[in-house]
């Protein structure tokens, strides 16, 4: 017997509403910066455009302690952040879908898939907090020891989900196996 992380509710059902959030979330997050490079984009003023892309530039050199670097090496910088960003939700979505599915149909598999992309993700983002200053500062700036923390939890309470299910699974197994022999 594990004990459940969840107050007043199953770990099955926990794990299912932290998918449901994610995946709230990650559309919320798609959205948005699609939305926001599409008005950079859209900027038909080339003088315009690039005031804009400048304003955007220095707030970042300043939040990002990056004041002394070049504004096309910043601007580069934040290309490379948004698409990694979109490339982390999508992946994060499907592997959403899969822990709802895996919860719904009894798929302990597809519960794993998650638990393991979801913590070399959190492992890599923790080395990566430590080694980079630039994402230390920005980890912190965006509250990234509660996210961290939460994710740690979100871990345990899907783990344990994923241990449920692949017990009552083999439970399910070998009663159906007693049976056979009694027959």
């Amino acid at each position: 017997m594990i004990l459940n992380p969840c107050c007043c509710i199953s770990s099955r059902t926990g794990a299912t509403i932290i998918a449901v959030l994610e995946i709230i979330g990650d559309i919320l997050i798609i959205y948005l910066t699609l939305a926001g490079v599409a008005h950079i984009e859209s900027i038909e003023d080339p003088d315009l455009k690039d005031n804009k892309k400048r304003k955007i530039t220095q707030k970042f050199k300043t939040y990002l302690g990056f004041e002394n670097e070049d504004a096309e090496k910043i601007f580069s910088l934040i290309i490379q952040f948004v698409i990694y960003l979109l490339v982390a939700c999508i992946i994060n979505l499907v592997l959403s879908l899969f822990l709802i599915n895996g919860i719904r149909k009894d798929r302990p598999l597809l519960i794993l898939t998650y638990l393991i992309v979801n913590g070399i993700h959190l492992a890599l983002g923790i080395v990566a907090m430590i080694f980079s200053e630039t994402v230390f500062l920005m980890a912190f700036n965006a509250g990234g020891v509660l996210g961290i923390i939460l994710s740690i939890y979100f871990l345990v309470v899907v783990y344990v989900a994923y241990v449920e299910t692949r017990n009552n699974l083999l439970q399910g197994q070998n009663q159906a196996e007693g049976c056979d022999s009694e027959v």
